[in-house]
């Protein structure tokens, strides 16, 4: 990189520092059906403006929060195909009900919040909600029942 560039970049730094806030379910509310209808003002509705039960609405983040966080590695679907997993990496399949049954809500949490081996751990990124959030999309991705709690 050109020393211009270099420059550049760091002349670029801490500007324009944005507020980060919390992320909650939400935020991931879908359009109206009739875009005509919404206020110029609002670009999403109020989450009481739907229809939707609250455990749809936080299923629906929560699978949200795994396209960005987890599917990179783990896919779409969690079978560990994910376009953006290391090379000669084994990633687990969070479809198979037999690796599903041998693991609890709690270390789920724990391997998302501090990571394992080459998964690197998201616990300073994602709140302790956001995690929960993830350890039942990652349960709903097999019809394995989950592993009892420890």
């Amino acid at each position: 990189m050109c020393l211009g560039c270099v420059l550049a970049c760091v002349a670029a730094c801490g500007r324009n520092e944005t507020l980060v806030r919390e992320w909650r379910p939400e935020d991931h509310v879908p359009p109206p059906a009739d875009p005509s209808t919404m206020d110029d003002r609002a670009a999403v509705p109020e989450p009481s403006e739907t229809d939707e039960p609250p455990e749809a609405s936080q299923a629906r983040a929560a699978a949200a929060l795994f396209r960005m966080s987890c599917a990179p590695c783990h896919g779409v679907e969690g079978h560990g195909d994910g376009p953006s997993r290391p090379p000669m990496a084994r990633v687990q399949d969070f479809s198979d009900p037999a690796w599903q049954a041998t693991r609890s809500n709690e270390v789920l949490a724990q391997v998302i919040f501090q990571g394992r081996g080459m998964m690197p751990g998201f616990g300073s990124q994602i709140q302790p909600e956001g995690i929960a959030a993830l350890v039942m999309h990652v349960r709903s991705l097999s019809s394995a029942p989950p592993a009892p709690s420890q």
